[in-house]
């Protein structure tokens, strides 16, 4: 199903119906970018923000990644 990021509005290919051929399944996330992630967004990211979301946070732990592109 074709969905919007909210962080970047990219439209992409979101396969919640089978996550095993979903892009975010890719992407490892920690339990707290599952729950920074849950906080801010509503819906489903991007791979490509959730790569972003990852590696920000990764560089600042202590710091929340950066607010929603628009």
């Amino acid at each position: 199903m074709k969905k919007k990021c909210p962080r970047c509005s990219k439209t992409f290919n979101c396969r919640s119906d089978n996550l095993f051929e979903c892009g975010c399944m890719h992407v490892i996330l920690s339990a707290d970018d599952y729950r920074y992630i849950s906080k801010h967004f509503d819906d489903c990211l991007c791979p490509v923000c959730l790569t972003q979301i990852k590696t920000e946070r990764q560089c600042s732990p202590k710091l929340p990644a950066a607010p929603p592109l628009k």
